[in-house]
């Protein structure tokens, strides 16, 4: 993939489910957060403190909804996404440029939610799909 180091492409980042590519992404999010405690005393004056509490992560992405490559061999698409919902599958999802020297995000989740838009005559029918992690999630240096 033509990426730089250090320099996070948002076309070259790809996601995986396991060891399959998700078949036509064009956006893909994100999100790592950290619940928040308030902790305080007394003698803490005004100012509110507080400490990191609970991780958590979600992501989407918009594909295409495609059924085969455009070599005719399988892929990893919204089909499959619907089926491990209603299966209530746990994968392995990977975020990575595959860039050796920079960072990608992996982890446990379970997809939420697949939304399909069948539009116009000549128009590729296109969706989303969401997931919120399962299990801790790891940044680790590409090799």
């Amino acid at each position: 993939m033509a990426a730089t180091n250090g320099i996070l492409e948002g076309g070259v980042v790809t996601i995986y489910v396991g060891s399959t590519a998700v078949a036509y992404s064009d956006n893909a999010t994100l999100q790592i957060s950290a619940a928040l405690r308030e902790i305080k005393n007394k003698t803490d004056g005004r100012w509110t403190k507080r400490k990191q509490g609970r991780l958590d992560a979600s992501g989407s992405c918009h594909v295409l909804y495609a059924l085969l490559s455009d070599t005719g061999t399988s892929i990893y698409n919204l089909q499959d996404v619907m089926t491990d919902i209603l299966n209530g599958t746990e994968v392995t999802l990977k975020y990575t440029n595959a860039n050796a020297g920079d960072y990608e995000w992996t982890g446990k989740a379970q997809f939420s939610g697949v939304n399909v838009t069948f539009g116009d005559y000549g128009e590729n029918a296109e969706g989303d799909f969401s997931w919120q992690a399962s299990d801790a999630w790891a940044l680790t240096v590409i090799t």
